[in-house]
């Protein structure tokens, strides 16, 4: 067992405790973010992993049905500690984590876009497929190791043809596009541009984020 202990450790992030070492594998310089499962595999030397508890002071933790497999939300920022402990109530020993919220960027896209050409048919008749297959804004996030979704609150719309506007519509709740809004896409010729913008979105840290305006032009195939 003290042999697969030490080269796990050679293979994971791990904490020197005054009366056992802990090994916490998934870290990131000791850091989980905010609201979302941070997945952590938790080992103590000279322990089973069915010989011991796990809990914490911020947040939620829950253990998975196989090994020593936990999803960790934390609920505050600042200092958490992860308790391990026996089947008693005797505590092995506390590991310090860092609970952040999330720094990663979060876009918004439309059928998988962020910005560029949208095509119309070669008539320029707006039975197209691109914008007609469209119902949606998005909000995406990259870089995280588990999915993490976030949902679009409100944008806002404006569609120019030949420089004017001909279509405004602001304050638009949830991330559905409106009829009034999909009848306007039948509208559109080549050269027109779509910009969406006032876009807020949420995440499961319950915090509300501006993202960055998209711009589309049509074009014709």
């Amino acid at each position: 067992m003290k042999a697969l202990f030490l080269f796990l450790c050679s293979l994971f992030v791990f904490q020197e405790i005054t009366a056992q070492r802990a090994v916490v594998a998934n870290l990131k310089k000791n850091r989980v973010d905010i609201g979302y499962p941070n997945p952590l595999d938790i080992l103590v030397e000279g322990y089973k992993c069915s010989e011991f508890e796990v809990s914490t002071d911020n947040g939620i933790i829950t253990k998975e049905e196989t090994n020593c497999n936990y999803n960790y939300v934390p609920e505050r920022s600042g200092n958490s500690q992860i308790i391990i402990s026996k089947k008693t109530g005797k505590v092995i020993s506390r590991i310090n984590l860092t609970a952040e919220f999330i720094r990663l960027p979060v876009s918004a896209s439309i059928g998988g876009k962020e910005s560029g050409p949208v095509n119309i048919d070669s008539n320029g008749v707006l039975y197209i497929y691109d914008l007609l297959s469209w119902d949606q804004v998005d909000a995406n996030i990259n870089g995280l190791d588990w999915d993490a979704e976030f949902r679009v609150k409100k944008y806002s719309v404006a569609i120019t043809i030949l420089g004017d506007s001909t279509f405004l519509q602001m304050d638009i709740i949830g991330n559905i596009f409106t009829k009034e809004l999909k009848e306007s896409f039948k509208k559109v010729k080549h050269g027109s541009k779509l910009i969406f913008y006032g876009i807020t979105a949420q995440g499961p840290d319950k915090r509300i984020l501006e993202l960055s305006p998209m711009e589309f032009t049509i074009t014709k195939k």
